[in-house]
């Protein structure tokens, strides 16, 4: 059987955000069917030079190993270059061969998109005013998700550096039928206007979106790491509710900060409904993103390629 590549028109033509948040949600309710394994990743010899990271998993209930490899460079954003590049190499566990190979940026951006969803979903939120701080791929992804999904009603966009007229700009290259449910706005004030705010920047230092007001809802997609962070690890010790995709990455990663010692809740823990969602106080949801994230989103993108035929075997 000739592998089949996936480029990026096909994963965007191919995502699905409604079943997409719908399979997280059951990935999320059953790991224990995942086998995950935390990124390996080389580094060059120098700061000017890349890295090499690989996030593998498995999914024994859906069939489907898969193996994302990511090389990135931090100076290529200064060079007009993305910073990251990303392929996801999808296998048949019981053959042992390679099905498919998915370009990766978009298919990351959706399923960061598609965990937001599921956050402000089991948060309760739905036909929100949904303010996201960002104006590129993560932005793109995440407006048309909550759009879609019936999450957001109205997205307010915000640029985290260049101000509302990139904003303006990023608005008007949305396809029509999103465009119209979005709106630019300036950063200053952000929080206030909206029911939950998203960060979607690649910011290493914090973002000025504090503070959250009382019952707001913030989700930080961006890096949260002692050494980069785009949100103030103040503004989120300082939370009532902080929700995480990984909590047991976030204890190890934050291990002796006031971070760590909160009462972290786990998407998991939500989804099988072995803690509530709190319905009060200043929520703040973390995504750092799994390995059996990238694995439901490709299982998804490959079985409708496999439905309508679209794709380009490889010889």
């Amino acid at each position: 059987m000739a592998v089949l590549w996936l480029g990026e028109a096909d994963v965007e033509a191919l995502v699905d955000p409604a079943m997409l948040v719908d399979g997280l949600a059951q990935a999320f309710a059953d790991l224990g069917r995942f086998i995950e394994r935390d990124a390996a990743r080389i580094d060059g010899t120098d700061g000017a030079t890349g890295y090499l990271s690989v996030f593998p998993a498995v999914d024994h209930g859906g069939d489907l190993a898969s193996a994302k490899v990511l090389a990135g460079r931090p100076a290529n954003a200064a060079e007009g270059r993305p910073e990251i590049d990303a392929v996801v190499i999808a296998a048949e566990p019981t053959t042992g061969q390679i099905a498919a190979i998915l370009s990766a940026r978009r298919l990351t951006a959706y399923r960061t998109a598609g965990v937001t969803a599921l956050a402000l979903r089991l948060l309760g939120v739905t036909n929100a005013t949904i303010a996201l701080v960002g104006t590129g791929l993560q932005a793109r992804t995440h407006a048309r998700v909550l759009i879609e999904t019936d999450i957001a009603e109205r997205v307010i966009i915000a640029s985290a550096s260049r101000g509302v007229e990139a904003a303006d700009t990023f608005v008007a290259s949305l396809s029509p039928a999103i465009a119209a449910r979005c709106e630019a706005a300036p950063l200053a004030g952000l929080a206030g206007r909206a029911d939950a705010l998203v960060t979607l920047s690649l910011a290493a230092t914090p973002l000025p979106v504090g503070p959250l007001p009382d019952g707001g809802i913030l989700v930080g997609v961006g890096p949260f790491y002692p050494e980069a962070h785009e949100l103030d690890p103040a503004l989120v010790a300082s939370a009532d509710t902080v929700i995480s995709d990984h909590p047991e990455r976030l204890r190890r990663q934050w291990a002796g900060h006031a971070v760590a010692s909160r009462a972290l809740i786990g998407i998991d823990d939500l989804a099988v409904g072995r803690a509530s969602a709190p319905a009060q106080g200043r929520r703040i949801v973390l995504s750092d993103g799994r390995a059996f994230e990238d694995n439901v989103a490709a299982r998804q993108i490959l079985a409708a390629a496999r439905a309508t035929g679209r794709g380009h075997p490889l010889p």
